[in-house]
């Protein structure tokens, strides 16, 4: 995102995406809104099927469940929503997805895939600095860890980012007329329209593509626990991470820059309550905003989660999150931290070993410095050798 490509006139026209982009769009979110869509059918079909159908396996472990099944559970379910803050400036560099304090057991693997689609728009101007942010973003994330030792689990993140016109507008245009919580700029503006740009005196530095479809920038992490959770005390596991810039940062899609992540996970349960407390921050190694007059600075966030468990399967679950600026002298709104809430809920299939969370994203304070609103979905499965349980952070038996 070099200041000294692509200077020109940022306050062009709002676009839409030709014909073919555009069905090739509605293709790729059909496709993965499809696939959750058939994954949530198929688990309310085996829920409902007999418990002799589920497979042999399955049937001996939900009639003659075993002396530890308690703690597997306790293993699998549950845990923080695994996303992000949404803002486009905060995307742009390394953040910790939300996690519980216990790694992966050594010799499992832990798979997971997030959906996100989130619905951007927020406009701001002060002399000739300026940004217009109007798209939805869709954000599907495939999260690889490997439990490597004893207490240490080793990770992969592979993000796949897809910037559009979208199709949420409506729908949120019409509960804003409803509940009379409405947003000048919503209702000035024709509906699904494209515009993802910001400058910095006068010049562009940084600005997005209607219809940009890649990768973005890939992560590798390690986190290790550190302390078991104890009676009044709670587990305490650090985190380490690298992202690496392969995402096309002239189409926004990463920051171009190589980023250092430091964090630390923090959880105690109280009977069928429990709470997690991520922190973490992000050290940009470069300057995402090259010659712009923007500078890159830490970040730093923090994702308080709390889970009450309504059975052994099923828990509800409520997220806040707060996430500084890493920039600053923009003069503008995004030098600033964002706040969001998420609600939603966590469930051990049955008879097998996939956790399903879904559920939306508020923003808390200004909606000019990240997603007005958003709606996510994440599964993940657990397989492989366990070679023993952690002690960490087990149900306690009742």
């Amino acid at each position: 995102m070099d200041a000294t490509r692509g200077w020109g006139d940022a306050r062009q026209p709002a676009c839409r995406m030709d014909g073919r982009t555009d069905q090739q769009g509605w293709r790729l979110i059909g496709g993965f809104w499809g696939l959750c869509a058939w994954l949530v059918g198929w688990s309310l079909c085996l829920h409902l099927l007999p418990t002799d159908l589920h497979g042999p396996a399955a049937a001996s472990a939900l009639s003659s469940p075993s002396p530890h099944g308690e703690e597997e559970h306790g293993q699998i379910i549950g845990g923080p929503f695994p996303i992000r803050s949404l803002s486009p400036i905060q995307l742009l560099f390394f953040q910790f997805a939300p996690e519980r304090a216990m790694p992966v057991p050594r010799g499992a693997w832990h798979i997971r895939f997030d959906l996100v689609e989130a619905n951007i728009l927020a406009r701001d101007q002060h002399g000739d600095d300026f940004y217009f942010f109007d798209f939805e973003l869709t954000r599907a994330n495939l999260a690889l860890q490997y439990g490597a030792f004893e207490r240490l689990a080793l990770g992969l993140d592979i993000p796949l980012l897809y910037t559009w016109d979208g199709f949420l507008d409506h729908f949120i245009k019409g509960f804003e007329d409803v509940t009379g919580f409405s947003r000048t700029i919503r209702f000035d503006r024709p509906q699904n329209r494209f515009t993802y740009i910001a400058e910095k005196d006068g010049r562009v530095a940084l600005q997005g593509g209607s219809g940009a479809l890649g990768l973005g920038d890939i992560a590798l992490s390690a986190k290790a626990l550190l302390r078991d959770e104890g009676t009044w005390a709670p587990a305490v596991a650090g985190r380490v991470a690298l992202k690496l810039p392969t995402g096309d940062d002239d189409r926004a899609l990463g920051s171009g820059e190589v980023d250092v992540g430091l964090g630390v996970v923090l959880e105690k349960g109280f009977g069928p309550t429990r709470f997690y407390l991520n922190l973490g921050v992000t050290i940009p190694t470069g300057q995402a905003f090259a010659g712009s007059g923007i500078y890159s600075i830490p970040m730093l966030s923090a994702f308080l989660t709390g889970e009450y468990r309504l059975t052994e399967r099923f828990s509800l679950l409520l997220q806040v999150s707060g996430v500084t600026a890493p920039i600053r002298q923009t003069g503008l709104d995004i030098d600033h931290a964002t706040y969001d809430i998420l609600a939603g809920f966590s469930w051990l299939l049955p008879g097998s070993s996939i956790v399903w969370q879904a559920g939306f994203m508020e923003d808390l304070n200004n909606t000019n410095r990240t997603a007005d609103f958003a709606l996510f979905t994440s599964w993940s499965v657990f397989f492989g050798h366990r070679s023993s349980t952690p002690r960490c952070c087990k149900e306690p038996k009742t």
